[in-house]
């Protein structure tokens, strides 16, 4: 091996043992005690078995079959009578064989997406609908219930229908019965008294998330689902409710008997002070984070959007959290800005962007206070937006979302959409959105992968202007960069959430690029643990390989400059990051480790390697 130069940067993060003040635990409330019913029930259908039975099957939407071990909450039992898990261009129905009406209520669980105008479960007598019902429109089934004590001994069908095909269109149903209740109050009135209401949580969201839903004069204000545990939970999650103290809202039964009330959220003192968490990466208080969306700096103030699930350690129901920043590395967490099931999102917040109106296009603008102005794909509808006038604290809902509606699976490929991950961007004279777009047409059995591009000048009104087959996936970020340097000669890098990009130019509405490549930015999973393990440059092959079981298959490729490279690593308690000559390749990976990097060694095998020069800088926490 010849001489090389290796330079190499080390920024660690130790985890000592740091005195913490003993952690003092919030008292956690009674909860009130709220009355059951009891019923007698007769069971019509509970979808447990290999076929539908006696139920009669029409078009292609419910299968031949229940659903087993649907992806889906609040279902009895391992199966469910689904179109949701269908192609949506299907449509079809279930008709349930005839019965005696022998009951005062018929009830079953439901649930619809994206379109309940066209599905829903229907009460025949005489061939003629004599009651009807949409599905839950959240994460999970719930309860609907008759009144047909006046139909009493009449000969009734059941019939389950979905003439959906709207993008993510239809409905599931299980355990249809008879009864002699009917439904409980689904909603219980309680005045808010102080900040957080307090949820038991498990972690096993697909067995234990149940709905939540608050409702302030008509409008809900809260929604998306909780993985309740009454008894014996594995934490304490909260829901911030400041704005709503003073004031008496509607909560759904099931929340409502196991929330507390507090002002303090239980375990406050020892969040941040946890073995894994990281010290110089930001992490929210409690639940799962993923995709940061909304990025934008204003008025001093760095913002920092995420998808979050505050409930749950997995993500059940994705909603936009919330945090600020002075110099990106400090930041303050806020309250969450979008929740999913409400006034403000059909569905759910997923992923998309953030601007700053500068001139007042969108007409928001309160006073002289610039506005922000959100954009996100709201599961259900299709491209959303939301605008603050408080400097990003909170956001209204633009009454005529979505912008850019979804049109379903079976519209026009060329101009419709079918798709998410709005990214909005200023270009000259206009606005411009470009979103990942999926699964219109096919190449070879397989999903073409698009990028499309929308045009607006007042950023409510948007105009379909050009698909490129960018041929890899979502979170589509555009970049201007000059060209070594030169402010003159600029190209437009495609970024996708996938860590390839392409390099081309973009006119404001077509984005043509210099050639075929899709290029490697950055590089995926490997195994790795600090402390004992190597990260080693092989000169030979021209790459960074470690220590795990087949380094090989997983290795970095990193090219010489001048002989020499460059490593910079930052060290967290839960992750390392590599940075091979100044960013040209970035590889990261996430681990556990409860005991400190206690050495650092440098050294060459099978030849001479002069280490140029070595830096490590001890980082403190940013907590």
């Amino acid at each position: 091996m010849g001489t090389r130069d290796v330079t190499t940067v080390l920024l660690l993060a130790f985890l000592g043992c740091t005195a913490a003040e003993d952690a003092v635990d919030v008292e956690v409330p009674s909860r009130p005690v709220i009355s059951r019913a009891a019923s007698t029930d007769v069971l019509l259908a509970d979808f447990e078995g290999n076929d539908y039975g006696e139920w009669a099957v029409e078009g292609e939407a419910f299968g031949r079959a229940p659903t087993k071990r649907p992806r889906m909450l609040g279902h009895n039992g391992n199966g469910v009578a689904s179109s949701l898990l269908a192609s949506n261009v299907h449509v079809g129905k279930l008709t349930s064989p005839e019965f005696a009406i022998g009951r005062d209520y018929v009830k079953f669980l439901a649930l619809a997406r994206a379109d309940p105008q066209k599905t829903g479960v229907r009460l025949l007598v005489d061939g003629e609908t004599v009651r009807s019902a949409e599905g839950a429109r959240k994460g999970a089934l719930e309860w609907r219930s008759w009144d047909v004590s006046s139909l009493e001994g009449r000969r009734a069908t059941i019939e389950i229908f979905d003439e959906s095909k709207r993008g993510w269109g239809g409905i599931a149903v299980d355990h249809v019965m008879q009864s002699d209740s009917g439904l409980e109050p689904i909603e219980v009135q309680v005045a808010i008294e102080k900040r957080y209401l307090l949820f038991p949580s498990a972690r096993v969201v697909r067995k234990n998330g149940r709905p939540l839903k608050i409702v302030l004069d008509g409008k809900v204000m809260r929604g998306g689902t909780v993985p309740y545990k009454p008894v014996d939970p594995d934490f304490w999650t909260f829901c911030d409710v400041s704005e709503l103290v003073g004031k008496t809202v509607a909560v759904n039964r099931e929340a409502a008997e196991c929330m507390r009330q507090s002002d303090e959220v239980p375990g406050a003192r020892e969040m941040y002070r946890e073995k894994l968490r990281p010290q110089f990466h930001f992490t929210t208080r409690r639940g799962w984070l993923n995709d940061p969306n909304g990025l934008v700096f204003h008025d001093g103030e760095w913002h920092l959007y995420y998808q979050h699930d505050p409930y749950s350690v997995h993500s059940a129901n994705a909603h936009w959290g919330h945090a600020v920043s002075a110099d990106l590395l400090r930041w303050k967490e806020l309250p969450i800005v979008l929740y999913p099931d409400t006034h403000k999102c059909v569905r759910s917040p997923w992923s998309g962007s953030g601007v700053v109106d500068e001139d007042n296009d969108a007409g928001f603008q309160e006073g002289s206070e610039k506005t922000i102005v959100i954009f996100f794909t709201d599961i259900g509808a299709g491209e959303s937006m939301a605008y603050s006038t408080d400097r990003g604290r909170t956001f209204a809902a633009y009454e005529k979302n979505p912008v850019v509606p979804w049109d379903g699976r079976g519209g026009n490929w060329k101009t419709g959409h079918w798709g998410r991950d709005p990214k909005v961007f200023r270009y000259g004279d206009h606005w411009v959105m470009s979103l990942y777009d999926y699964a219109r047409r096919r190449e070879n059995g397989r999903p073409y992968k698009d990028t499309v591009y929308y045009t607006s000048t007042d950023l409510k009104r948007w105009t379909f202007a050009s698909r490129y087959n960018s041929k890899f996936s979502e979170c589509p970020e555009m970049l201007e960069l000059p060209v070594d340097g030169d402010a003159g000669n600029t190209r437009w890098v495609l970024y996708g959430g996938s860590a390839r990009y392409r390099v081309g130019r973009f006119d404001g509405k077509t984005y043509t690029p210099d050639d075929d490549g899709i290029h490697r930015l950055h590089y995926g999973r490997f195994g790795i643990e600090i402390g004992g393990v190597k990260v080693e440059y092989n000169v030979a092959d021209r790459r960074i390989e470690h220590e795990i079981e087949t380094p090989r298959e997983n290795a970095v490729p990193l090219e010489p400059k001048d002989g020499a490279i460059t490593l910079r690593l930052l060290v967290d308690r839960a992750s390392i990051e590599i940075y091979g000559n100044n960013g040209t390749v970035v590889d990261t990976e996430a681990f556990r480790k409860t005991r400190p990097t206690d050495s650092i060694r440098a050294y060459a095998l099978g030849g001479d390697a002069r280490l140029a020069d070595l830096r490590v800088h001890e980082l403190a926490p940013v907590w």
